[in-house]
């Protein structure tokens, strides 16, 4: 394509004039999936603990089984969209959450721990058969020129609309808006007693909790930060 000075200088104006119906397909493409990807995955701990009467170990216990069936079953339903198109399990996934909804609430309303876990550990299944063809999906939907700046417009959109930002953005926001103040707060704390927890706020800083903040210069050993950790908990 560069050999052939095919590349867009605007790509993102460009797909939007050229490709605006498939952005809004692959916003919408994803609603399915996501939204009831919120329900299953952290509603529950919310309904099961409020709701069910479950411990949130019990529910922990249960989501790591749905994550293991979900990352198993996602591999399965992506060969399959090879061999029956990505078209046609997008539209069997749909399905299958839309039955699987019901089931799934029909198991939770009894309050049988048993049949509580079968629910949480089977609901990611019906989400991951949708999952798997996806990214081939709203790939192909694009042309080449277009690709790379089509899907990701297309699927950020959706996370207006199904169920927040997406969680790497929604992450770093938070990081970066929430958790720094109080990292700053805590290390002027910590330079109180400096003498006792030097290594407690140089393991703040390789963990990049404090960026921008200067680091003190005399660095410890691992094992003393190991041991000015311990202290700090104890406090």
């Amino acid at each position: 394509m560069l050999a052939e000075e095919r590349v867009e200088r605007v790509p993102v104006l460009e797909v939007l004039k050229r490709q605006p119906k498939q952005v809004a397909l692959t916003a919408l493409l994803r609603m399915p999936e996501q939204a009831p990807g919120y329900i299953v995955g952290t509603f529950i701990f919310t309904c099961g603990t409020t709701v069910l009467g479950a411990s949130r170990d019990f529910l922990l216990t249960a989501l790591l089984v749905q994550t293991v069936l979900g990352f198993l079953w996602v591999t399965v339903s992506g060969h399959l969209s090879d061999r029956i198109g990505r078209k046609n399990m997008y539209i069997i996934g749909c399905v299958f959450v839309a039955v699987f909804g019901f089931i799934y609430f029909a198991l939770l309303d009894p309050k049988i721990p048993t049949l509580i876990f079968i629910a949480v550990a089977l609901s990611l299944i019906p989400i991951m058969t949708m999952y798997g063809p996806k990214a081939a999906l709203i790939a192909e939907s694009f042309s080449r020129r277009l690709r790379y700046s089509g899907i990701p417009l297309g699927y950020q959109l959706a996370s207006i609309i199904a169920g927040g930002p997406s969680p790497f953005y929604r992450d770093g926001a938070l990081r970066h808006l929430s958790f720094e103040p109080a990292d700053r707060a805590l290390y002027r704390r910590l330079r109180r007693y400096r003498y006792r927890f030097d290594g407690a706020t140089d393991g703040l800083h390789e963990q990049g909790h404090l960026g921008g903040v200067r680091q003190n210069p005399g660095a410890r050993s691992s094992d003393s930060r190991l041991v000015d950790g311990e202290r700090l908990q104890a406090l």
